[in-house]
Formats: C-alpha cells, sequence, structure tokens
C-alpha cells in the first residue's frame, strides 16, 4: 500500500513520490481498504481473507487477523475508530480495538447463503447482504439481528451502497433495474426498507453512489457510460 500526503492537490503529479510504502506481510492480493476516521488507522483486506491492521502516521503494522475465511469485500472503521468491521463471503466479524490489543466483540455467520455483495452502512449500524436466493438482508450491527428480508425478484445484485447518512439504500441489479430503498431500521413495525424507486437503466453495470444531499444517484455502465439521476 502507498501513501501520499496531500498537502495542494492542484500540486500532485504522477511522479510524486509516496510518504511511504506498507508492507502486508502476505502473498495475497488486497481486496478492501479503510482508515479511520481520525486517520489513526489504516485496514487492509486480503483476497484470503485476512487483515493487517497499520499504524498510521509511523505505519507500523500492529495487528493481523487471519481467521476470517474467503475474500475480504468490505471494511469499515466506526465513527469513533473504537471498532473494525470485516465482511467476507461468509459473515461479519466485529473487532474492538482496545488499549494495546484486538478483541473479538462478534461473528455473524450468513447462515445457508453466501453474500456476494456488501455494503455496510456508514453510521456503521448497518450491513446490507445480498445473497444466493435473490434477496438483501439488513442486519443491524454489532449484534448481528436481522431486521429484513428485501426482495428483488429473485434477481442477482451487480453493486450495492448506502447513502451518506445511511437512509437509502440502491441497489443494481442484473437486468439493469436499479432499486432505491428507504431504510429506516427505527421502526421495523412499519417496515425497515421501503422501495422508493424502480429505475430502468441500460447504464448500470458497475459503481454507484449517492450524492451527499440524496438528491442524485451515480450509475457507471461498461463502455464509459456515467447516468445521472434525480432522486
Amino acid at each position: 500500500v502507498r501513501i501520499w500526503q496531500i498537502i495542494d492537490a492542484s500540486d500532485l503529479t504522477s511522479s510524486t513520490a509516496p510518504m511511504m510504502t506498507l508492507e502486508s506481510r502476505g502473498n495475497h492480493l488486497l481486496s478492501a481498504l479503510a482508515f479511520s476516521a481520525d486517520g489513526k488507522w489504516l485496514a487492509g483486506g486480503d483476497s484470503s481473507g485476512a487483515v493487517s491492521i497499520w499504524h498510521m502516521p509511523d505505519g507500523s503494522i500492529r495487528y493481523r487477523l487471519a481467521g476470517q475465511p474467503n475474500r475480504v469485500m468490505e471494511l469499515m472503521f466506526s465513527n469513533q475508530g473504537t471498532q473494525l468491521i470485516i465482511a467476507t463471503l461468509h459473515g461479519v466479524w466485529i473487532w474492538n480495538i482496545a488499549a494495546n490489543q484486538l478483541v473479538q466483540m462478534n461473528n455473524i455467520p450468513h447462515a445457508t447463503t453466501n453474500a456476494y455483495e456488501i455494503d455496510i452502512s456508514p453510521k456503521g449500524n448497518l450491513v446490507a447482504s445480498a445473497r444466493g436466493d435473490g434477496t438483501i438482508w439488513l442486519q443491524s450491527l454489532p449484534n448481528g439481528r436481522l431486521l429484513a428480508r428485501l426482495s428483488t425478484k429473485r434477481l442477482s445484485a451487480n453493486n450495492m451502497t448506502f447513502s451518506d447518512d445511511g437512509s437509502l439504500l440502491a441497489i443494481g441489479l442484473s437486468d439493469g433495474t436499479i432499486d432505491v430503498w428507504q431504510i429506516n431500521p427505527t421502526e421495523p413495525e412499519a417496515g425497515v426498507g421501503t422501495l422508493i424507486h424502480e429505475i430502468q437503466s441500460s447504464v448500470n453495470r458497475g459503481e454507484l453512489a449517492f450524492s451527499p444531499n440524496n438528491q442524485y444517484l451515480l450509475s457507471a455502465g461498461l463502455v464509459g457510460e456515467v447516468a445521472l439521476w434525480s432522486v
């Protein structure tokens, strides 16, 4: 992992040398990276399921977790930087970063079906996972309680993303449809997830992204196209 210090983005060129280079002590490809909000920690997960955690800014490797099977798909630190959430095809692990040690808080298996697409709410309180049976599971963190199963009409999900405030979830499906769900985990009796849009799109085979104010949704295609939608 190469780290650059950006002071003035206009001065950054392709020839600028990195501030430091970090080694993961592994032989597998890195598949996910995440900084803690305060910049104190950087976590990197690889295709074997191992996770390396570096202390910044000196770049020393402090922890290495190797108990997660299969490729690391998502990593996220809690807003306070005290917890690390690790998601793979088979489950979600929550670790607490205590004084000079890591303590596992919970392990949430993905039941009998693997999760092929995963996103974690920016608040760190929800994980959404697209399952092999065509449903999207919403689970609370760190306890893993199942809040809802969202229907995708048995279609597979290509991409999935929460909005910055966690109130919306966009799901790109294999037929080109983009489903946009309103998420309200605090009122399960009223329905945690409410489908508010089914967008028919020929430009949906790549990344999805909400604008910070939830006004717009971007979807990327495979041939250089990007579509901008009004939410």
